[in-house]
C-alpha cells in the first residue's frame, strides 16, 4: 500500500496539510483536489518559487494557490495588522534584528518578523503557527481581525 507524501496547500479555500500520491503533479492537484476548471489562470509557487503544472511535488512542499495577476497572493496580513496580532498574542517588540527584521518576544518565544511589499513574510507566518499551535489560515484571519 503506498503512503503518499504530505504537502502544505494554501489557497483561498484556506490553508491545510494535504496527503498526495508520490508523483503528484501541481497540474494534479489544482484539477484533482482543488478542482479548478482553469489551471492556467491561477498563479502557483511552490516553496515560494514560480511552478509550472508538470512541476513533481515533493514530500513537506508548500504549494500556493492565487487567482492569476492578484498581489499579495494569500491576503497576507499587512504590518500594521500584524503587529496587533503579535500584541494580542502577548508578545512584545525586543529590537531591531539584521537588515529590516525586527524581533518580537513572549514567554518561551523569540519571533523574527520581516516585511515584504508591506505585508508579513509567509516565512513569518509559518513560525508563528509553529509557536502559537494556529493554522495558517487561523493566524492570517485572526491577523485580518485586528
Amino acid at each position: 500500500m503506498e503512503m503518499g507524501i504530505q504537502i502544505h496547500l494554501v489557497s483561498g479555500r484556506g490553508s491545510d496539510d494535504v496527503r498526495v500520491p508520490q508523483g503528484t503533479t501541481v497540474l494534479d492537484v489544482l484539477v484533482g483536489v482543488l478542482a479548478i476548471e482553469n489551471p492556467e489562470e491561477v498563479t502557483v509557487r511552490v516553496n515560494r518559487a514560480g511552478a509550472s503544472l508538470a512541476q513533481e511535488l515533493k514530500a513537506g512542499d508548500t504549494m500556493i494557490v492565487a487567482p492569476a495577476g492578484v498581489r499579495g497572493e494569500l491576503g497576507l496580513p499587512s504590518k500594521r495588522q500584524f503587529h496587533r496580532l503579535l500584541r494580542s498574542l502577548h508578545y512584545e517588540r525586543f529590537k531591531s534584528g539584521p537588515g529590516d527584521h525586527e524581533i518580537w518576544k513572549s514567554p518561551g518565544h523569540k519571533l523574527s518578523v520581516n516585511f515584504k511589499k508591506g505585508m508579513v513574510d509567509l516565512a513569518v507566518v509559518q513560525r508563528l503557527k509553529e509557536q502559537t499551535g494556529l493554522s495558517m489560515s487561523e493566524v492570517i484571519q485572526r491577523a485580518r481581525e485586528c
